[in-house]
């Protein structure tokens, strides 16, 4: 997952990426909800969306280090 991420933030600003990781944790939290059948749903997009909001955090950072 995480190369599509990284190829993702390549084409799109890293804020912009992380708004949608961060979308996807919330959408695939929803689904799990759902009940039983939304659940392996729900895993596969929360799983998405943190691989998502974990690789964007550190290039954040390492971004906010350069600009000092």
């Amino acid at each position: 997952m995480l190369p599509l991420w990284v190829g993702a933030s390549r084409r799109a600003s890293q804020h912009g990426m992380l708004a949608v990781a961060l979308i996807l944790v919330a959408v695939g939290s929803a689904v799990f909800a759902t009940g039983p059948r939304g659940m392996m749903a729900g895993i596969a997009l929360f799983g998405a969306g943190n691989a998502g909001v974990q690789m964007m955090i550190w290039a954040l950072l390492a971004d906010a280090i350069d600009r000092e």
